[in-house]
């Protein structure tokens, strides 16, 4: 998996070294799989049961996505970007 090797390639260096890594080696599979919900969604008849999810996941895109843009000095950025989605009701 990618994001594992994020981590791995990215411990040991300085926060911003850790958000350039998150950036180059992140970014462009979230891109990917934002554009893949949104052409998926234009699919689905309303009534589908995977459009609740869909539609979920895109309103809270950017909490979902703000690890790539956190600091992360003391990881504090992170956790609160990962907590920053709530779980489905």
């Amino acid at each position: 998996m990618r994001c594992s090797r994020s981590s791995a390639t990215s411990n040991g260096r300085g926060a911003d070294e850790r958000r350039a890594v998150r950036q180059e080696q992140s970014k462009p599979l979230l891109d990917d799989m934002h554009a893949w919900l949104l052409r998926e969604r234009e699919t689905l008849s309303r009534s589908s049961e995977v459009l609740k999810p869909i539609n979920y996941m895109l309103r809270r895109w950017d909490d979902f996505a703000r690890f790539l843009r956190a600091r992360a000095g003391n990881r504090q950025d992170v956790q609160q970007a990962q907590s920053a989605v709530p779980a489905p009701e």
